[in-house]
């Protein structure tokens, strides 16, 4: 009877978890494509400080995200682009070349939302 409680328990409080995960990864989602697309219409590079670290902490909980459903390809793919977007250590990247990465990126995670959406929705 223990184990019957324990199955018929489980799978309920881990798709409440899961849900709320995935609403939370969808936002950080939305979140990091706004940062990406107020980049993209910066001037100079003066004020890519602040920006570029809460794009690269948006991507650490997206690779956070990706840790928890084993998948090792977006989570490789976040914690590069992390190490891309870290203020710290900036590449020196000329301000039409990290408008190119910001569209790149920003095409990434809106296909990203499409299908994972479509992939719900099935």
């Amino acid at each position: 009877m223990k184990t019957q409680e324990v199955i018929s328990k489980h799978p309920k409080t881990m798709l409440g978890k899961q849900s709320k995960n995935k609403r939370v990864e969808q936002i950080t989602q939305i979140i990091v494509s706004v940062l990406l697309l107020l980049a993209l219409f910066q001037k100079s590079l003066a004020h890519s400080f602040s920006l570029h670290l809460l794009i690269m902490l948006g991507f650490l909980v997206l690779a956070y995200f990706a840790l928890l459903k084993h998948n090792k390809a977006q989570l490789l793919l976040f914690i590069c682009l992390s190490v891309l977007f870290l203020p710290f250590k900036q590449l020196n990247l000329s301000l039409l070349n990290w408008k190119i990465v910001y569209v790149f990126t920003v095409g990434y995670l809106v296909v990203l939302q499409v299908f994972q959406s479509r992939i719900t929705k099935k």
